[in-house]
């Protein structure tokens, strides 16, 4: 029998619908709500409470994706799937209607969780669908959905926060839910080798003791962040000391802890803790501290995410002819000089265009490293160990996402706190009330997203050097 060419011939056409159309939810989902982070700021206030909008999302998502590998390898993909998407529709809706700052948050958690379920679904699916000469397109194709909701997604949510409010952000998700779930009813795969479920429900607590705990002690610097760290390291050791002594089926050891997943998920894990933080400040930036309307907010988001497309479009392609380790060494030191440059930017000022271009070119490194990365996985790993092998990755690429996104937030918020002595003026500057007030808290918003550019240089520098001690290591992993 012929292989298919495309991962649009007819045999794998229905399933690619569907995988593209679940990506396209939480796409949608990361860049809107991004978008619209002034808007709700202002009108829900509570500024302490901002980071945890991005983070609650990520740390529930974190969460799921480690559990779900194993009900993926259980009951199959189309069944986790269905129950995800409702479940996601269910707390759009919730989330439409939060009345306040905290409820917001309560219900961005169990959004994340259906979230988490569904980004598990997609990449578990292309592992499992895709022939290996087709997965570095697959992955690529994920980014251009990627790529075309960043696009539609400013634009739509532009749009809506200029004739209506950032809840129809999260409407607006319920359609494309349904959207998904007719497309994928029938035509995901079911488990590969069925086996029994069992969910490690002890391991699951100590997972969001310690993930929680660690976005506590980033996102919010007090007193209590020691404390917070602390917890988050004892907790970790003894979750990983349950799963190395196998009593633990929540995340298999050799998918965290072996050559070469330890270091595809650092490598990558670091870029994003890098770049991702930065981009999902970056409208709170343009509108709080350089005046930029809802609508200049809510398209600078655009830019890391065409970034991102492009890069992942480019080396799902050249991994044809060029090593994976290469994209990925080449990718990672490449973000260096992308964000010294977006420091820079910041720093003086430049106009919005140019920190839009150094927003690109770091949405291209991270899009070749992520991209990359995944291949490296799934080339490693035998298909029946596939969905825990791209589950664990997927998990700690979201821990990544989560850090950044809280450190990025906590370095803003405490420069504003020692700037002007109360964050909650961020409200202010992002609603346009008090000039006097509103112009302080400007200048230390900028000053805080100047100094989390330094932050992300170094991260990214210590990325760039696990990426080439890689690139130097043997080729074997797990394949049994």
């Amino acid at each position: 029998m012929t292989a298919p060419r495309s991962i649009l011939s007819r045999e794998l056409l229905p399933a690619s619908v569907a995988i593209f159309t679940t990506v396209a939810i939480v796409a949608f989902e990361g860049l809107a709500v991004t978008a619209a982070l002034p808007d709700l700021t202002a009108e829900l206030g509570q500024v302490h409470l901002l980071p945890w909008v991005i983070t609650a999302f990520l740390l529930a998502s974190g969460v799921t994706t480690a559990i779900a590998g194993s009900f993926i390898d259980s009951v199959g993909t189309s069944t986790v799937f269905r129950w995800a998407t409702f479940a996601f529709a269910a707390s759009s809706l919730a989330a439409a209607a939060a009345s306040s700052m905290p409820m917001l948050v309560a219900t961005r958690v169990f959004q994340g969780a259906a979230g988490g379920a569904i980004i598990s679904v997609g990449v578990g699916a292309v592992a499992l669908v895709y022939p290996s000469h087709l997965v570095g397109r697959a992955f690529a194709a994920n980014s251009n959905v990627w790529g075309i909701l960043g696009f539609a997604g400013p634009a739509i949510a532009a749009v809506l926060l200029q004739v209506g409010s950032w809840r129809w952000i999260f409407l607006l998700m319920v359609p494309i839910s349904a959207v998904a779930l007719i497309a994928g009813w029938r035509t995901l795969p079911g488990p590969v080798e069925p086996t029994p479920l069992r969910v490690d429900w002890a391991a699951v607590g100590l997972l969001v003791v310690t993930f929680g705990a660690l976005l506590a002690a980033v996102s919010n610097f007090s007193t209590f962040s020691v404390l917070f760290a602390a917890v988050a390291i004892l907790s970790g050791i003894v979750l990983w000391r349950r799963m190395a002594r196998g009593r633990s089926s929540l995340l298999d050891p050799r998918f965290v802890g072996e050559y070469p997943y330890r270091q595809l998920a650092l490598v990558v894990s670091l870029t994003l803790v890098a770049m991702i933080g930065l981009s999902s400040y970056l409208p709170v930036y343009v509108r709080g501290a350089r005046g930029g309307s809802a609508a200049a907010a809510a398209w600078s988001v655009l830019w890391l995410t065409i970034g991102w497309t492009a890069a992942a479009n480019i080396s799902g392609r050249i991994t044809d002819r060029v090593s994976e380790r290469e994209v990925l060494r080449v990718a990672a030191i490449g973000g260096i000089p992308a964000i010294a440059a977006a420091w820079a930017a910041v720093s003086f000022s430049a106009p919005l265009p140019v920190v839009y271009a150094c927003y690109f070119a770091m949405g291209m490194s991270v899009g070749a490293v992520t991209n990359s990365a995944f291949q490296m996985v799934r080339l490693a790993v035998v298909d029946r160990l596939a969905g825990r092998a791209t589950s664990a990755h997927a998990f700690l690429r979201t821990v990544g996402m989560s850090v950044g996104a809280g450190l990025a937030g906590g370095v803003i918020l405490a420069t504003v706190a020692a700037s002007v002595g109360d964050i909650s003026s961020v409200r202010e500057a992002l609603a346009g009330g008090e000039a006097e007030l509103a112009g302080a808290t400007a200048s230390a918003l900028a000053h805080g997203f100047s100094i989390a550019h330094g932050v992300s240089l170094v991260t990214m520098i210590v990325a760039a050097l696990m990426a080439r001690n890689l690139a130097r290591g043997p080729s074997h992993g797990t394949s049994g």
